[in-house]
């Protein structure tokens, strides 16, 4: 059995990958993660038509955990072009992965 090509490149760019429940509740989407310097990127997909990425910043207000980080809006992509996206800015930015104390502040709602 083969993976799907697109979800074998995230793989391969080190992105982790977690099922997603749609609005329905039921795990038809896909969630792929990978902390960066600075950032994590994210991609959740729900078909080959219908994705959305960003890149989101390492620190949040866990006291309101639903406000967006970002002030534009994710436009909805299909998933070859979200991961086009994501992997070309990856590629322009430093190598490397989130400091230590990058990863421990968002994992821990420091800001």
């Amino acid at each position: 059995m083969s993976e799907h090509p697109v979800i074998a490149r995230l793989r391969a760019a080190g992105f982790l990958v977690l099922p997603s429940f749609d609005s329905n509740g039921f795990d038809s989407g896909l969630l792929f993660v990978q902390q960066r310097q600075g950032h994590v990127a994210v991609v959740c997909a729900y078909g080959d038509d219908y994705a959305l990425s960003a890149r989101l910043p390492m620190s949040r207000d866990w006291s309101q955990p639903f406000n967006p980080t970002i002030s534009r809006r994710a436009e909805v992509v299909s998933f070859a072009e979200a991961v086009d996206e994501l992997l070309r800015l990856a590629r322009t930015t430093q190598p490397g992965s989130a400091a230590e104390g990058d990863r421990a502040s968002f994992e821990n709602g420091v800001q």
